[in-house]
């Protein structure tokens, strides 16, 4: 049986898990592929008590910022680009109103793998949370 905290029951808004983090991209000129990145640093997760503190995805897919003071990592170079895939969803709301992204699987010159993405909607830059 559980005990009786004493604390009055809540009903909190539900926390989505593994929201995207705003990123900065440095993109080639005529393929638009990332070539370099700067993400969020780890120590400012841990800081946050295990919240994020880059932007969450909203039903619907708009990205909305929760907080877009998260401290960033020095410029990384991409050495391989991995993979790539376009994401076209709710195109039945319309072009105003649909999900429009480009994912790209990275890898960085210290050998970390990671998932962008660029949400055309917006015309920012994500990494996506794993």
């Amino acid at each position: 049986m559980v005990t009786d905290t004493g604390k009055a029951p809540r009903t909190g808004a539900i926390k989505p898990l593994n929201a995207p983090a705003a990123i900065q991209v440095r993109v080639d000129g005529e393929t638009g592929a990332p070539v370099a990145v700067r993400l969020p640093v780890l120590a400012a997760s841990a800081r946050s008590g295990g919240r994020s503190r880059g932007r969450q995805a909203r039903p619907g897919g708009q990205v909305r910022p929760d907080r877009t003071d998260a401290p960033l990592s020095p410029w990384q170079a991409v050495t391989i680009v991995d993979d790539r895939w376009k994401v076209v969803d709710e195109w039945w709301r319309g072009e105003n109103q649909q999900i429009t992204r480009m994912y790209y699987s990275l890898v960085l010159e210290n050998g970390q793998r990671t998932t962008a993405f660029h949400d055309f909607s917006g015309g920012a830059w994500y990494r996506q949370a794993s």
